[in-house]
């Protein structure tokens, strides 16, 4: 089995389900629909974020810490390249890091962050010629 390697300046359109974001793209394209170029990442890098994870205990037993936010983060402003067709109160989300830091953004917003991060992992998988919409 031959697999193929993952070059650095790949992008991945995606379409995302949040919102029904993928219907609206099927019915009206991409200039009405919200869409991302995300850079998939290699093991390498998998790798690499996931050594930056720190956990830590409290003293008193009282939980545990962790920075993963901050990996997140880092991630997000890393692989997702552009964001398109989104605002936040009149301003245009452009980047994966404007999107991570839009903290005036409403609730809804957390649902598109989880089902990204959840691409991250799968688009960093597909086969060749695969395309995720």
């Amino acid at each position: 089995m031959e697999l193929r390697s993952i070059a650095g300046d790949e992008l991945i359109r995606y379409v995302p389900r949040w919102m029904d974001q993928r219907k609206r793209a099927a019915e009206s394209g991409l200039d009405e629909a919200v869409w991302m170029e995300i850079r998939p990442l290699n093991r390498g890098e998998m790798k690499r974020y996931q050594g930056m994870l720190r956990f830590s205990a409290s003293g008193d037993g009282a939980g545990v810490g962790t920075n993963r936010g901050e990996v997140d983060a880092r991630l997000f402003a890393e692989h997702v390249v552009s964001v398109h067709n989104l605002s936040v109160g009149g301003r245009a989300i452009a980047t994966g890091a404007d999107l991570w830091n839009a903290n005036d953004a409403p609730p809804e917003i957390e649902d598109l962050i989880a089902e990204l991060g959840r691409a991250l992992g799968s688009l960093s998988v597909l086969t060749e010629g695969q395309a995720k919409n």
